[in-house]
């Protein structure tokens, strides 16, 4: 587990379970902190997008999962979000 997820997911789940029982939805608010912790993370979830990727040319359309080169969603290593610029290369 996650110490910094844990403590957010156990937070999230808490005010779910109280907005059940009030009846009332309403939307959570987060610090900044943990905005930021979110941020680092939060791109686990997303798509996984499958591309017909070629070297010499940008991306040119969707393709079927065993047709796909690469996924330009896809987390990186230890699940951390990273950020490449249109070359390929590692921002973060």
């Amino acid at each position: 587990f996650n110490p910094e997820l844990n403590t957010l997911s156990e937070r999230v789940i808490l005010f779910a379970k109280k907005s059940l029982l009030s009846g009332h939805q309403e939307n959570m608010l987060f610090e900044r902190d943990e905005l930021k912790i979110i941020g680092k993370y939060i791109h686990c979830s997303a798509n996984w997008n499958a591309v017909n990727y070629n070297i010499k040319s940008p991306v040119i359309s969707e393709v079927a999962i065993f047709d796909s080169f690469s996924f330009v969603n896809r987390p990186d290593d230890n699940w951390i979000r990273t950020i490449y610029n249109m070359s390929g290369e590692k921002l973060k």
